[in-house]
């Protein structure tokens, strides 16, 4: 009886002091992350340079490449911009019903913006839906009648065979230049 007793403790110690050695080997070599002084500088630095990436992408109409930067970015800084944007993306990629979800939920949290109500009105025209012209009227009208607009509304009108008032008409010297998160009647046809 205390020979087992002498042998189990002798095999405890020997388990015990492995524990200990692995412990020390295992803690000497493994280095405590630390947070650097400038993480949230260098985040910052990272969004901003992927905002611009964003922005040239859908300049240069690598619509494609711009997917894959919007989905990152959409994790990390969802704003109304990117989201914007972001449709435009999704368009032009034909992820129609992406594209409209981004937008309805855009304009859930603010009826009164005019480019994603564009933008919404563009993707239900693609989609053949009619509702598109009801749509870009209100655009057309809270922008204040920007030419652009205009411009989607009478091409979207005679897509779908729509009576306009006479009240809407694009002046000449209008000025039809859209910003880059806003869908217009010429890509439209692409």
């Amino acid at each position: 009886m205390i020979k087992n007793s002498k042998r189990n403790l002798v095999i405890l110690g020997a388990v015990l002091c492995a524990v200990v050695y692995g412990t020390f080997l295992v803690t000497s070599s493994t280095t405590v992350p630390v947070r650097e002084k400038n993480a949230v500088e260098k985040s910052a630095v990272y969004l901003r340079s992927l905002k611009r990436r964003l922005y040239v992408l859908v300049e240069k109409k690598q619509f494609v490449e711009a997917g894959i930067v919007f989905r990152r970015l959409w994790k990390l800084d969802p704003e109304r911009n990117i989201l914007c944007l972001g449709s435009v993306v999704c368009y032009h990629n034909r992820k129609f019903n992406e594209a409209e979800n981004l937008l309805r939920n855009l304009l859930l949290r603010n009826p009164g913006d005019f480019i994603c109500r564009n933008n919404y009105a563009m993707v239900l025209a693609a989609r053949d839906r009619i509702e598109a012209v009801r749509e870009l009227e209100q655009a057309w009208r809270d922008s204040g009648k920007k030419g652009f607009i205009g411009k989607n509304l009478l091409y979207c009108a005679g897509l779908f065979k729509v009576q306009l008032p006479g009240s809407v008409s694009i002046d000449a010297a209008a000025d039809l230049s859209a910003p880059p998160e806003a869908i217009t009647a010429p890509e439209e046809k692409k």
